[in-house]
């Protein structure tokens, strides 16, 4: 996993040093197909990176719970991978009646208190 990032952003300290301070969020985003991929094939670094992913995501939920949300959606392009390889806190997520837009737009009605008109 380590040489397949470090071949695609540049395998030298200066290289690497540039991407690191230039990355965005969607930049570091790029990499998360790979990171189940090589997850899937027993990698020690994927791995790694997809338990600290699963512990933070699970901690987010269990507070959410515990503050009385009576469900959870999982959005996004990673959705589907997150809950087939977690599947220690699958039954906390619903699956979504909408996307991620919808519910932006919702949120911003309910803090404008206009009606939370359902997604057409």
């Amino acid at each position: 996993f380590t040489r397949a990032i470090l071949y695609q952003i540049g395998d030298d300290r200066p290289a690497l040093s540039q991407w690191v301070h230039e990355a965005k969020p969607a930049d570091y985003a790029e990499f998360a197909p790979d990171v189940f991929d090589f997850s899937d094939r027993g990698d020690p670094v994927a791995n790694g990176i997809l338990m600290f992913a699963a512990q933070g995501l699970q901690k987010i939920a269990e507070r959410l719970i515990s503050l009385g949300a009576p469900k959870l959606a999982l959005v996004g392009g990673l959705r589907e991978m997150y809950l087939a390889g977690f599947s220690n806190f699958r039954e906390m997520f619903a699956h979504p009646q909408s996307d991620a837009l919808d519910g932006a737009i919702m949120a911003a009605r309910a803090a404008a208190g206009l009606p939370m008109a359902p997604p057409s």
